[in-house]
C-alpha cells in the first residue's frame, strides 16, 4: 500500500520562507496562495536537514479542504489553482536590479488512484522518475484538462524550481515562520500577503508587534501597478479589507494608520498583538464541525445562505420589524452576514449547507 505524505500528516503545518520572499512581488489567487504553503508546510524546517531539489511534494483534497475549500468545490479548484502555476514568478529586489525565478519545476495533475497504481509498480523508484516517464507517455504530465472531469481524489505533484530552494530550506536567520492554522479561512489574497508581511516581524519575546511598509513597496509586492492608483481606494479595497479580515479570522488583533512624508502619504503602519485568549475567534479545536463549516464560509456563502427562505423563516424574529435590518434585503444580508460571522453559535437550528441549497427568499 502506497502511503503520500502530505501537509495533512502535520498536525499544525507551519511553511517557513526566507524575508525576501514575503517581500517579493508576485500575483496569485487565494487557491494559488493556499497551493504554494501546502508545499512549503512540507519543506524541511531543520537547518541540518538536507533536501534534494528534485525531491517532489504533493497535495491531495484533504489538504485543500483544511485550508477552507468547500469539499464539493475541490477537485475543481484544485486543478483551477495549479493551471497557471508553472507560470507564476517570484520577483526580488536585490541592489543590484530584480531577481526573478520561477516558482515550480514542474506540476503533475493526476487522478489518485493511477498514481498509487503506478507508484506500487514502480516502488524502488527515486522521486518517481519510472512511472512519471510512463505518464509522460500519455500525456498526462503538465496537462491538467485530460483529468477528468469528476469528484474523483486527485494527487498534485509539484517540485519546487532549484533557484527558490535555497529561499526554502537551511534558514539560519532572516526568516519568516507562517502557522497555516492560524489564517486558512482569509479569502482575500492581500490579506494573505499583509499577514506574511506582519509575521516577519513577529517576535514571541514581546507582547505587542508593530512594523512600517511604504506604500510603493505594498504596490510592488501586491503587483498593483495598475490597481487602486488612488490611496484612498488603496485604503478601501486593500488595507481596510486585509484588516478587518485578520482581525475577525485569525489570532492576531491589529490597527493601521497611514504615516505622510510632506503632503502625501507614504507608509504603511501596522501595530498587532495576539488576542485575548478569552475573546480570540480563531477555531476551538473542540468546536462543533457545524461551527467550523459556518467560519469556513465566505462572505459570498453567507450572503447566500442568510437571504434563504428558510434561513429567514427560522430567524427573523432575531430582529423587529420596525429595525431598518427589515428595510431592504442588502440591509438584512449585510446585518445577519457580520452576525453569523461574529456569532455562529447562535445559527445553528439547520446545517448551513441546508441553508445555501435552499431557494432564495424575494428581494425586497
Amino acid at each position: 500500500m502506497t502511503t503520500i505524505v502530505t501537509s495533512s500528516n502535520n498536525k499544525n503545518p507551519l511553511a517557513v520562507m526566507h524575508n525576501d520572499l514575503v517581500r517579493a512581488s508576485y500575483d496569485m489567487t487565494v487557491n494559488e496562495l493556499r497551493l504554494l504553503l501546502i508545499v512549503l508546510s512540507q519543506m524541511p524546517k531543520s537547518e541540518d536537514e538536507e533536501f534534494d531539489p528534485n525531491q517532489p511534494c504533493y497535495v491531495t483534497k484533504e489538504d485543500f479542504v483544511r485550508l477552507g475549500v468547500e469539499p464539493k468545490n475541490v477537485v475543481r479548484e484544485i486543478r483551477t489553482a495549479c493551471k497557471l502555476m508553472r507560470k507564476k514568478e517570484f520577483r526580488i529586489d536585490t541592489p543590484v536590479g530584480e531577481l526573478i525565478y520561477p516558482i515550480f519545476d514542474s506540476v503533475l495533475n493526476v487522478k489518485d488512484e493511477v498514481y498509487k497504481k503506478l507508484k506500487d509498480k514502480y516502488p524502488n523508484s527515486k522521486y518517481d522518475e519510472e512511472f512519471i516517464r510512463e505518464l509522460r507517455l500519455y500525456n498526462l504530465l503538465d496537462v491538467l484538462d485530460v483529468v477528468a472531469n469528476s469528484d474523483a481524489n486527485i494527487v498534485v505533484r509539484m517540485v519546487i524550481h532549484r533557484e527558490v530552494v535555497p529561499y526554502l530550506v537551511k534558514l539560519r536567520k532572516n526568516f519568516t515562520k507562517l502557522y497555516l492554522d492560524e489564517f486558512f479561512t482569509f479569502s482575500s489574497s492581500y490579506s494573505f500577503r499583509i499577514y506574511f508581511m506582519m509575521m516577519q516581524f513577529r517576535d514571541e519575546k514581546k507582547a505587542k508587534w508593530w512594523c512600517k511598509i511604504s506604500l510603493k513597496d505594498l504596490r510592488n509586492a501586491l503587483m498593483l501597478e495598475d490597481k487602486y492608483k488612488a490611496n484612498k481606494d488603496l485604503k478601501k479595497w486593500v488595507i481596510e479589507a486585509a484588516i478587518d479580515e485578520i482581525n475577525n479570522k485569525s489570532p492576531i488583533e491589529a490597527s493601521y494608520e497611514l504615516e505622510m512624508t510632506g503632503k502625501k502619504y507614504t507608509h504603511l503602519i501596522l501595530k498587532y498583538q495576539l488576542k485575548d485568549k478569552k475573546k480570540s475567534k480563531s477555531i476551538d479545536v473542540f468546536e462543533s464541525d457545524e461551527i467550523t463549516s459556518i467560519k469556513r464560509l465566505t462572505d459570498k456563502q453567507l450572503a447566500r445562505a442568510v437571504h434563504s427562505k428558510k434561513f429567514m423563516a427560522d430567524y427573523n424574529g432575531l430582529v423587529t420589524a420596525q429595525s431598518s435590518v427589515n428595510q431592504s434585503s442588502s440591509a438584512w444580508i449585510s446585518h445577519m452576514v457580520e452576525w453569523v460571522k461574529k456569532d455562529p453559535e447562535n445559527f445553528t437550528k439547520r446545517p448551513m449547507q441546508e441553508y445555501l441549497d435552499d431557494e432564495q427568499a424575494p428581494r425586497f
